[in-house]
């Protein structure tokens, strides 16, 4: 875990986009290699504190896994001083494993080709004394199962929701303090192409749309929850099958119908870098309506 802060002072309304993006570089490894994807077993995160959604950056999942870019176009317009904690973790630790990866951070701003170059200062700063390298006090909770959808039966839809009880959300609901909410849905089996469908999930009133049957989404915890509070968010995994994906010569009269199966996973972590004990059984996630 990495800590830093970002400053922003903008003096030029041309910019069009600016950003805070990380990269993972594995040790002798070309820029091609850049371990974006959470397949490679190495998953990065950036958090702004305190928790929100508001900088989350999903415009474009092929080009960039959810979680490893905060857009903060908006929210930095003209001027903004934020911190964000950063994250990286083996997806699937196995004692003893260790990968060497270099981690980058980078602040930018960009503006309309040949319209010049753009008047903005930015400033990231790393803070040495707040890095926490190991494993925190931690406690986990998972679900998973399949999910069919077909020529037959289009649409399937998983719902849970995650409980947490009030004694855990202790102040503050933000760094030392971070939670997250990982969802992940693969194709397992399919009559044709594998991506023949659409699969959305919902993280309390936050939508994704499309991410799913690609890396692992990671959400914010915490911006779902008050201090002191029992917290529950609903989570929802909407799955329909698409067949203008299959292939040109797919044949919907072949003895099985269209179809693809997926497997699903929900995992929540909170994670304490402050000392804190965080009890075993303190998450739960159970069926929905």
């Amino acid at each position: 875990m990495r800590h830093l802060s970002f400053a922003v002072t903008n003096r030029d309304r041309g910019v069009v986009q600016i950003g805070l993006s990380g990269s993972l570089l594995s040790e002798g490894a070309s820029d091609e290699d850049l371990v974006q994807e959470p397949s490679k077993g190495v998953l990065l995160v950036l958090m702004p504190d305190p928790p929100t959604q508001e900088f989350i950056d999903d415009t474009d999942p092929e080009l960039t896994a959810p979680g490893q870019s905060l857009d903060l176009t908006e929210r930095c317009r003209k001027e903004c001083a934020h911190d964000v904690t950063v994250v990286v973790r083996l997806l699937s630790p196995v004692g003893g494993q260790v990968v060497d990866t270099t981690l980058g951070i980078d602040l930018f701003a960009s503006g309309q080709v040949g319209e010049g170059e753009v008047d903005i200062d930015l400033s990231l700063q790393h803070h040495s004394e707040l890095a926490f390298d190991g494993e925190p006090s931690t406690v986990t909770a998972a679900s998973e199962g399949t999910i069919r959808v077909s020529s037959d039966r289009p649409r399937d839809t998983v719902s849970t929701v995650i409980r947490i009880p009030g004694e855990v959300l202790k102040k503050p609901l933000a760094y030392p303090l971070v939670g997250r909410v990982l969802i992940q849905a693969a194709t397992i089996d399919a009559s044709d192409h594998p991506h023949a469908h659409r699969t959305d999930f919902r993280v309390g009133t936050d939508e994704l749309i499309g991410v799913g049957g690609g890396p692992p989404t990671s959400r914010d915890l915490l911006a779902h929850c008050d201090v002191g509070v029992p917290c529950e968010i609903p989570v929802t995994i909407e799955s329909e099958y698409d067949p203008t994906l299959n292939s040109p010569d797919f044949d919907p009269a072949d003895a099985r119908p269209g179809f693809v199966e997926l497997h699903w996973s929900i995992e929540v972590r909170l994670e304490a870098y402050d000392g804190r004990d965080l009890p075993s059984d303190g998450i739960d996630i159970v069926a929905g309506d």
